[in-house]
C-alpha cells in the first residue's frame, strides 16, 4: 500500500490524526510527529491536497535516513521509483528540491545534477527547472527523519496571503477544533477576509453562518466573496462589543481570531477589550454552544473569558506567524464556577 506524508501547522497533531482517520477511509497506522503525519492509504492521492489542514502532501518514494543531502541522493538511488500516473502523467517535466529544518536549501551543482540524473533515469521524465509539473523533494527534519518524496500538486494557483489574513490551514484547524456539527449556527465576529467563513462552508451539512467586522471595506469584501453561495452568510458591519442585530442565545458556535493587541494601537487594554467582546458573545451564545478563540495574548484571553462567564474546556498551543498563540475552546460556565485552563 502506498505511504503518504502530510505537513500541517504545529500544534494540530491530534486534529490531524483524527482528520486522517475520519476522512481517509481505509488508512493504515497513522504516525504523527510535530507538524507531520505519515500513513499508508490505498485511495486516490488527488484527494489529499483538498484536505484543508494540510500545507503539503507527498507520496513517499523512500526513506534514505541521513542528515546530508549527498548521502540521501546516493541511498535513494538504490530504491526503484514507483510513480502514480494520477499524480505525474507521462512526459511531465520535473525538478528536484531540497528542504531542511523548515526551509529550502541550496545544494552544490554536483549534488543537484546527480539527483536530477537519477530521477530522470528512473522515471523517464524530462528535467524542467523553470515550469515543472512535478517536484521530487529531499526532506530532512530537525528530528533527523529524512524522506525522498513526490509532491502531490494542489489544483489552481495559490495566492499570497493578505496582510493580517489567517492562513487557510489554521482556519481549517480552528473549525475542526471547534467541533462544529451539522446544523450548528456559526459566527465569526472578527471575520476579516473570510478565512474562517470559507472553512465553515466546506464542513459537511448546511448551517446558518453569520460574519461581522467593524471595517466597512471588509464587510463589502465579504459580501462579494460569498455572494455566489447557495446560502450566503449574514454579514454585519459591527463592533464585536455591540452585536445588537443578533438575538440572545441565537448562535451555537463562535470561532474567531480577534485582535491580539500587537498591531492595533487603538486597543490600549487588550484584556478589557476581550471582556467587553466576550460579554456580548456570551449573550448571543446558546446554552449548549461554545466559543473558540485564537490569540497570542494568552493570559489576557483566559482571564477575560473567565470574567465574562466562560469556562475553558480544551486548549492547543500553536505557532502563528512566528508568534506563540493559544487556541482555546470555551463553554458558558455555570454561575459562579468559571475556570480557565492554565498555560
Amino acid at each position: 500500500m502506498p505511504e503518504y506524508l502530510s505537513t500541517f501547522p504545529s500544534g494540530f497533531e491530534g486534529i490531524a490524526e483524527e482528520a486522517i482517520r475520519s476522512e481517509l477511509k481505509g488508512a493504515g497506522k497513522v504516525r504523527v510527529r510535530e507538524g507531520l503525519a505519515t500513513y499508508p492509504w490505498d485511495g486516490d492521492p488527488r484527494r489529499l491536497p483538498e484536505m484543508g489542514l494540510f500545507h503539503n502532501s507527498f507520496l513517499i518514494l523512500s526513506k534514505p535516513s541521513a542528515g546530508d543531502f549527498r548521502v540521501m541522493i546516493e541511498r535513494a538511488r538504490r530504491n526503484p521509483i514507483v510513480l502514480d500516473r494520477r499524480i505525474v502523467p507521462p512526459g511531465t517535466g520535473f525538478r528536484a528540491r531540497f528542504w531542511k529544518n523548515g526551509r529550502f536549501e541550496r545544494v552544490g551543482d554536483a549534488e543537484l545534477h546527480e539527483a536530477e540524473r537519477m530521477i530522470a533515469r528512473a522515471t523517464r521524465l524530462p528535467i524542467d527547472r523553470a515550469s515543472p509539473g512535478a517536484e521530487f523533494w529531499y526532506l530532512i527534519r530537525k528530528d533527523r527523519e529524512a524522506y525522498f518524496a513526490l509532491l502531490i500538486p494542489k489544483r489552481g494557483e495559490r495566492r499570497a496571503p493578505r496582510p493580517g489574513e489567517l492562513s487557510p490551514e489554521i482556519a481549517c484547524g480552528m473549525c475542526l477544533f471547534a467541533g462544529i456539527r451539522r446544523g450548528d449556527s456559526a459566527l465569526d465576529p472578527f471575520a476579516g477576509y473570510g478565512a474562517i467563513a470559507e472553512r465553515l462552508y466546506r464542513l459537511p451539512g448546511k448551517r446558518r453562518i453569520a460574519l461581522g467586522d467593524v471595517d466597512p471595506k471588509k464587510s463589502r469584501f465579504l459580501k462579494e466573496r460569498f455572494a455566489d453561495r447557495a446560502s450566503p452568510p449574514e454579514i454585519y458591519t459591527a463592533d464585536a462589543r455591540v452585536l445588537g442585530a443578533l438575538a440572545d442565545r441565537s448562535i451555537d458556535r463562535i470561532v474567531s481570531d480577534p485582535p491580539w493587541g500587537l498591531y492595533d494601537k487603538s486597543i490600549r487594554d487588550i484584556e478589557r477589550f476581550y471582556v467587553e467582546c466576550f460579554s456580548e458573545l456570551r449573550r448571543i451564545l446558546s446554552p449548549r454552544g461554545t466559543m473558540t478563540i485564537l490569540s497570542a495574548a494568552k493570559e489576557e484571553l483566559s482571564r477575560a473569558a473567565e470574567r465574562a462567564g466562560f469556562a475553558a474546556e480544551a486548549r492547543l498551543d500553536l505557532l502563528v506567524n512566528g508568534k506563540r498563540a493559544a487556541l482555546i475552546r470555551f463553554r458558558p460556565a455555570e454561575r459562579g464556577k468559571a475556570t480557565a485552563i492554565a498555560e
